[in-house]
């Protein structure tokens, strides 16, 4: 007869504070795992407005060289530095 209780029927059974403290309890790197997945979504948003960007201006996602006067850099960091801005995160750590 099993008398331990396994970690899936305590957090099933957990109240909210409860399942924090076995997820910080069992998971030492969970917000690590949280921060990583923040920052990959990040990445997706930016893709993701940088495609639609381009296709509203009739992209059809074969790159022909303009004039170089783009600053690819310039805009990369506006993009993250807004999207930081409206996650409501502060700028520098």
């Amino acid at each position: 007869m099993k008398t331990e209780v396994s970690i899936v029927d305590r957090y099933a059974k957990a109240d909210p504070w409860g399942r924090i403290d076995i997820i910080l309890l069992n998971y030492s790197n969970f917000l690590e795992i949280v921060d990583g997945c923040e920052e990959s979504l990040k990445f997706l948003i930016v893709n993701e407005r940088r495609i639609n960007r381009k296709r509203s201006l009739g992209d059809l996602g074969v790159r022909v060289q303009s004039s170089g006067m783009g600053d690819k850099t310039a805009q990369e960091a506006i993009n993250i530095v807004m999207l930081m801005r409206l996650s409501g995160q502060r700028i520098m750590k």
